[in-house]
């Protein structure tokens, strides 16, 4: 998308508010663009100016939010911050956007989402870089990488939906610590 004005980010703020707010009711197939519309206090022409559909609009808002936590994944790297503290800012990342990261991680929306936040962000850089550098096969490296990586989305998806007291800090030392424990199990020949 080109650069915005001022006027069209507000736009597309108050429709993406909208759908957050209507997602939390119904799935994005049963959201209609008019009542999309309404709720933003929009006509759907100004809709039509930015977004040719609902789904291009949800599809744009989950881009730009893997985009910004690969952002502060790359900040992070540049810089050399240790690994659990670049997983502890996508983690912080996630509880500040709560709202619209519990309707995507709970897949009420994209199906594809959770493979898309965790391929090729940091969540497969922690598991992936273990395995594939301590000389296993690559058949061996793969199926480790997708059941650390779901296991890791179940323990951020219970936390989101049990809207737990646990910090980020603490979670991700729970995920890294887990990691760390199958590492080491998984050594052990």
């Amino acid at each position: 998308m080109v650069e915005l004005n001022q006027r069209a980010r507000l736009t597309i703020k108050l429709l993406e508010d909208a759908l957050i707010s209507l997602l939390e009711e119904k799935s994005i197939y049963n959201v209609s663009i008019k009542e999309l519309c309404d709720v933003a206090g929009i006509n759907r022409s100004t809709f039509y100016k930015h977004f040719n559909s609902q789904i291009e609009l949800l599809q744009f808002m989950e881009d730009r939010f893997i985009e910004d936590i690969m952002s502060y994944i790359n900040e992070s790297k540049n810089i050399n911050i240790p690994l659990k503290k670049r997983l502890k800012k996508v983690l912080d990342y996630i509880k500040d956007n709560y709202k619209f990261a519990k309707l995507l991680i709970n897949n009420n929306v994209d199906p594809n989402f959770p493979k898309k936040l965790f391929t090729n962000s940091i969540i497969e850089e922690i598991f992936y870089n273990n395995y594939a550098t301590s000389g296993n096969d690559k058949k061996f490296v793969n199926y480790t990488n997708v059941f650390l990586m779901e296991g890791c989305f179940s323990v951020i998806k219970m936390r989101i939906n049990q809207k737990c007291d646990t910090s980020t800090t603490e979670l991700s030392d729970y995920i890294y610590k887990l990691n760390k424990i199958y590492q080491y199990n998984s050594s052990i020949k």
